[in-house]
């Protein structure tokens, strides 16, 4: 006989849900989906038109409830290869102005999509005498994103240059040529969530994390090859005095220590940080964690 189809049977779940766990599941797909594809709440409402057929006319739905539907027949489809493999190099033909010992080197990848699509990519890169391998950025440069209260103007010899301004992101977006919707949801997601203190993607702390919401906006090109820029990575693994790695909930994990660039040590802030403050805090807290290690 015929069986009960299985979106009855989603649609009768989402229906026995109360109101809270509703808002909960809703909140949860916005954060996880939302900045990342274009008028996605209005494919939610298109999604979920497509099974209105299934729902009883007669109970009144919520917005919440109505998208959280459209959620469930909704699909994530990633253009990108998902994963990389059978690497394949060959000597590049271009060795220009390479130092002795570094060899350039051009490599292809199968990039495997969703589905079990399958590309090719190409990168080029470096490798060197130790076989410590450098593969190049795309496009060769990065945007620094700064608004108003915290923009200065860069120092004429880090030549530094101004790729785009705007009063708003979209704006900002428009002047870079980047895709209707990619660095505007990006940063309306960053800020949603630095005004109440969190970074649910790469976890930024204050005083790092803030909002850069105070237009007019600014995307400043540090070129690769061009721009003098001494940025690097502060901050790390948080420790103990013992140099004992401390987990989530503040307790030490055993037997693992750690000290020097790759702890939250002296220069974790990066404020008035000056060259060789890593050095004393890897002597000092490196001998701590040496002797924690071997038992006082």
């Amino acid at each position: 006989g015929a069986t009960e189809s299985r979106t009855n049977a989603v649609v009768d779940r989402i229906m026995s849900l109360s109101d809270t766990e509703v808002h909960e599941a809703v909140a949860g797909v916005e954060e996880d989906f939302a900045h990342r594809h274009i008028d996605f709440l209005q494919w939610l409402d298109v999604h979920a038109h497509r099974a209105t057929h299934r729902i009883d006319p007669h109970v009144p739905l919520s917005e919440k409830r109505w998208r959280l539907i459209g959620a469930c027949f909704s699909h994530e489809f990633a253009v990108e290869g998902a994963a990389l493999c059978n690497p394949s190099a060959v000597v590049h033909p271009d060795q220009s102005g390479m130092a002795p010992g570094i060899l350039r080197f051009l490599m292809s990848t199968r990039c495997i999509g969703e589905g079990h699509r399958s590309s090719i990519g190409f990168r080029t890169g470096t490798i060197d005498m130790s076989g410590d391998v450098v593969v190049d950025q795309p496009g060769g440069k990065v945007y620094l994103l700064l608004d108003n209260a915290h923009f200065v103007q860069p120092m004429d010899f880090a030549r530094i240059a101004i790729a785009g301004t705007g009063e708003t992101w979209e704006e900002v977006e428009g002047e870079l040529g980047m895709a209707e919707g990619t660095l505007s949801a990006t940063m309306a997601f960053y800020n949603a969530h630095a005004r109440e203190g969190r970074d649910p993607l790469f976890d930024k702390r204050t005083p790092i994390l803030v909002p850069l919401d105070q237009g007019p906006f600014v995307a400043l090109e540090l070129d690769f090859q061009a721009s003098y820029f001494s940025f690097f990575t502060l901050g790390g693994l948080n420790t103990s005095t013992d140099g004992e790695v401390l987990g989530r909930g503040g307790a030490p994990i055993p037997g693992l220590f750690a000290a020097g660039r790759c702890t939250s040590g002296l220069p974790a802030w990066g404020h008035g940080y000056s060259s060789g403050m890593s050095l004393a805090d890897a002597t000092f807290f490196g001998r701590q964690a040496g002797r924690a290690a071997a038992g006082g």
